[in-house]
């Protein structure tokens, strides 16, 4: 169903609904930009394309440079035309070559299924850590995560500042949740030592 882009500047109409995808026109203005005679236009290719959709309830999709509207339930998604693939795949390439600063980062000290302790960074932004495998290198082996502790920021590489107020909050969210599963586990012990010490009696 879905056209490549040579189909689509050839003049190939969508498959779905039989109406073009570049249509010549132009982008359309903005609604407060528009004359009288544009606006008419608009609101009457509007009011056609409610009464040929008026069931799919999906959202409406145009190419740059064409003012067709297509229907995201009839119409197959639109190709990427060489030169917005090319936009995109800069900057997706420059966010990737982007190295982050260490004051952006905080460790995490991750206890894994195999026992061992590893320390990882990962960017403040998360509150939590996320991932839930990572390398073990003591046994060259991938394992899951089943405690992920934050790391006072002093604690980490390269951390040679004081933390943020963000850091800060971070660090005491993550203590106050550390707290309080203590806390539990210690409850649970404790009632089961007096179970214990009932039946010793």
């Amino acid at each position: 169903m879905r056209l490549t882009w040579e189909e689509v500047e050839a003049g190939v109409s969508c498959r779905g609904c039989g109406l073009p995808i570049l249509d010549g026109r132009g982008s359309r203005p903005w609604r407060k930009d528009m004359t009288e005679a544009e606006l008419a236009e608009h609101e009457a290719a509007d009011a056609g394309y409610r009464s040929r959709h008026a069931d799919c309830r999906s959202h409406r999709s145009s190419v740059s440079g064409s003012r067709t509207t297509h229907c995201g339930y009839c119409c197959p998604p639109h190709p990427m035309s060489p030169a917005k693939a090319n936009e995109l795949g800069s900057l997706l390439r420059s966010i990737l070559s982007r190295k982050p600063d260490a004051r952006e980062l905080n460790t995490w000290r991750l206890t894994l299924t195999c026992d061992h302790v590893v320390q990882r960074t990962q960017h403040r932004d998360h509150q939590t850590w996320t991932t839930r495998v990572v390398e073990c290198q003591e046994c060259s082996r991938h394992r899951g995560v089943i405690c992920a502790d934050l790391l006072p920021y002093s604690e980490g590489p390269g951390h040679d500042e004081r933390p943020s107020p963000e850091q800060s909050e971070l660090q005491r969210a993550a203590a106050e949740r550390e707290l309080k599963k203590l806390r539990s586990q210690s409850a649970k012990l404790q009632q089961r030592i007096e179970e214990l010490e009932r039946l010793v009696r």
